[in-house]
Order: C-alpha cells, then sequence, then structure tokens
C-alpha cells in the first residue's frame, strides 16, 4: 500500500489490518493519531513521516523492517504488545515519548541521534517483559534534551 507523500488533515486507522505487501507512508503528514493496532504489516516505511498525535502500533506484528528514520512523532509511540521480525529504525526521528515496553525485537534497534521529548520506556509493571533479540544502538540519543552516558547502557540487551 503507497501512501508516500500522503497530507491527511485527521487521523489514519489501520486497526486490524493485514497487508500482505509493504506499507509505505515515507512523507507522509497526519494531523492527528495513526493507529495501527492488533494487525499484520511485512514492512513498515515512515521515513520522514510527520504524526501530530499518537502513533500506536501495540499488539500488532511487523513481519520485515519499521523505518521511521527522521521521523517526527508529536505526542507519543506506542508498542506495547508489538513483534518486530526485522530491524527497528527510528534512527535521527523527533518523539514525544517512546513507550518500548512489553515489545519483542527480534533484530536490531536503531535510535541513534533519536531525541525523546519527555520519556522513554523500556519496562513497566504491569506489562509483558520487553524482549530483545539484537543489540540496541542508541549513541547520540537523547531523553529530555540530555545527553547521557548511562542511557544507552540502561539499553543494552543482556548477554
Amino acid at each position: 500500500m503507497n501512501l508516500a507523500d500522503a497530507s491527511v488533515q485527521g487521523g489514519v486507522s489501520l486497526v486490524g489490518a493485514t497487508l500482505s505487501g509493504n506499507l509505505s507512508m515515507d512523507g507522509a503528514r497526519i494531523g492527528a493519531d495513526l493507529t495501527m493496532v492488533d494487525a499484520e504489516y511485512q514492512a513498515v516505511e515512515l521515513e520522514r513521516a510527520h504524526i501530530a498525535g499518537v502513533f500506536n502500533l501495540r499488539g500488532s506484528k511487523v513481519g520485515g523492517q519499521l523505518d521511521c528514520y527522521a521521523s517526527e512523532i508529536g505526542s507519543r509511540f506506542e508498542l506495547n504488545g508489538a513483534e518486530f521480525a526485522g530491524p527497528f529504525i527510528c534512527s535521527f526521528a523527533q518523539i514525544g515519548e517512546l513507550d518500548l515496553a512489553g515489545g519483542t525485537f527480534r533484530d536490531n534497534v536503531d535510535l541513534t541521534g533519536t531525541q525523546i521529548k519527555s520519556e522513554l520506556q523500556i519496562a513497566s509493571v504491569g506489562k509483558a517483559s520487553t524482549q530483545w533479540g539484537g543489540y540496541v544502538e542508541v549513541e547520540s540519543a537523547q531523553c529530555n534534551g540530555r545527553r547521557d552516558p548511562r542511557f544507552a547502557r540502561c539499553l543494552a540487551p543482556s548477554d
């Protein structure tokens, strides 16, 4: 499905969708929430996209890569219960809040240079544990406007 460079004043909902091909939304501008919960996608391409509200992938499965390189997610990126078989690339993105708690990441997670404006969650009471299959890259990432060397250690998968 090709929605590259689409411009939507309101929100977009793909709740429960099953897509056999890639979902391309590179450069898309969504004026409210992007809701893609409880769905199955081959790959999701969102490079340089702008989502004014919440980007919710809760309970979804992505069989390939999720790429949100240099995207802006104004409010929250919610991944509770989502599964990612391929790489998760959100390098140089700007995200209000990022909730990775309860997600399953079978490949690498790249948050290089990402700016998280308020909160990063990697675990939470009451949610399933987050599962890491590859490395987590957070070089030059910022949370609350600070670069903190402990930030990388708190995301590192256990050996």
